[in-house]
């Protein structure tokens, strides 16, 4: 059950009138012990996955050494969090405060999803919630709050779910940028880039259900944009901001 090379750091906090224990998993790295604890202060969490990191190559060079030092430095972390459903805020609200408190840390794109919806797709064998328990680093978890069964969807069904989602974004892309187009010719213009915002988010969308196969309901382009660039390196390039 315990992994070598892990710290494991066991909490306990009062809630209410019920005593939680948490479990909080650590590897080595200062970094994901910051990110967590300051994660566990600000939000509802019951689970913190880190999905991925964006790293970047840097060389040094300087007038005491003759040939330059290679060095990989992370500069972005995805993370999902998942929360109790909390009335006093949305969770979009919840995005935004963990990625401002963070931001002294590293910047990063942060994913809250309510954990019975979560726990639910887990149950109908939805892709990503297949992925992230199978593969993803946990790096939190309250031990009081478990997950039902694990199933996995399908191959078959997957690409049938991409199908879908390549052709109604297609399709509701072209129709909004149709729109843009009627309305720039009647000098509309603030419709016209209402339909270009619709045309992009609905575009993101279904980037986002084919490569990672996560339906979210933001209607933020930034925020889709770095949803995107989880799996699609390209995304960032073609949405300029």
């Amino acid at each position: 059950m315990y992994d070598k090379g892990v710290v494991y750091i066991f909490q306990s906090f009062q809630v209410r009138e019920n005593e939680i224990v948490f479990v909080l998993f650590f590897t080595l790295t200062d970094e994901y012990i910051k990110i967590s604890r300051l994660i566990v202060q600000v939000a509802p969490a019951v689970r913190l996955f880190l999905l991925g990191t964006r790293t970047a190559k840097y060389s040094t060079q300087n007038i005491f050494i003759t040939e330059p030092i290679p060095g990989e430095s992370t500069e972005h972390y995805y993370l999902l969090v998942l929360v109790r459903r909390n009335r006093e805020a949305s969770n979009n609200c919840v995005q935004d405060r963990i990625e401002t408190v963070c931001s002294s840390i590293c910047p990063m794109t942060v994913f809250v999803i309510d954990f019975e919806q979560f726990n639910t797709w887990l149950q109908e064998g939805y892709h990503f919630a297949y992925q992230v328990t199978t593969k993803a680093k946990l790096l939190f978890e309250d031990l009081s709050i478990s997950f039902g069964d694990i199933n996995e969807v399908d191959s078959d069904t997957i690409k049938e779910s991409q199908k879908a989602a390549y052709s109604k974004g297609y399709n509701m892309t072209k129709e909004f940028l149709a729109g843009a187009d009627l309305y720039r010719i009647r000098q509309q213009n603030k419709m016209a880039a209402f339909m270009l915002h619709q045309a992009t988010e609905s575009a993101l969308h279904a980037i986002l259900k084919i490569s990672i196969g996560l339906c979210v309901s933001s209607h933020n382009l930034d925020k889709l944009i770095r949803y995107c660039s989880l799996a699609n390196k390209d995304v960032t390039g073609l949405f300029k901001r």
